[in-house]
C-alpha cells in the first residue's frame, strides 16, 4: 500500500470524524466539510489507482463513489 493510498484513506477517516463530532449535538444533518474531505480522499485513491497503471474494479467503484459524493456536496446548502 503506497503513501497516496494511505493519505486518501486518512482523509476519508478524517471526514467521518468531522461528521461524527458534528452530530454530537442536536444537528444530525450531513456536514458539507464531511463530504468535501471525503471527496478529496476518494480523488486521491482514484489518482493513485491510475498512477499505478491499472484500471481496476476498485478504481471504477471509486469513480462512481466520487460522482455520487460530489452530487451530494452540490446538493447541500
Amino acid at each position: 500500500m503506497g503513501y497516496m493510498t494511505i493519505a486518501g484513506l486518512l482523509l476519508i477517516t478524517a471526514g467521518w470524524a468531522i461528521q461524527f463530532y458534528a452530530m454530537k449535538g442536536k444537528d444530525k444533518s450531513i456536514q458539507k466539510n464531511f463530504v468535501l474531505v471525503n471527496c478529496l480522499g476518494i480523488a486521491i485513491l482514484i489518482f493513485d489507482g491510475f498512477n499505478s497503471g491499472a484500471l481496476t474494479d476498485a478504481a471504477i467503484g471509486n469513480i462512481l463513489t466520487l460522482v455520487a459524493s460530489g452530487a451530494v456536496y452540490l446538493k447541500i446548502k
